[in-house]
């Protein structure tokens, strides 16, 4: 059920047969885990200013995005989201 991680000799991540990458964690040494407090800070902040946001579109194709592009915005739905193919997000970083 689990799997083998492999520390590097630096201690800066772990890397493993079934994973692609790197596997990092709060346990491994610095910069890692002030990297991913900011990390988490910055998903906290991008979730509260999404959540008061007023949306640019409520309901749109009623869920259904397989095969949409979807333009820079504000989204939202009160029903399921799905899609079985490809979803476009086009903007800028």
């Amino acid at each position: 059920t689990g799997f083998t991680l492999v520390r590097s000799d630096d201690n800066l991540y772990s890397t493993s047969g079934l994973v692609t990458g790197k596997v990092t964690s709060a346990t491994h040494h610095e910069p890692t885990p002030t990297n991913l407090i900011a990390a988490i800070s910055d998903m906290e902040t991008a979730y509260t200013a999404a959540a008061g946001a007023t949306p640019d579109s409520n309901e749109l194709y009623d869920g259904g995005l397989t095969g949409k592009t979807l333009a820079p915005g504000v989204y939202k739905w009160t029903n399921t989201v799905n899609f079985s193919g490809q979803l476009t997000f086009d903007g800028t970083a």
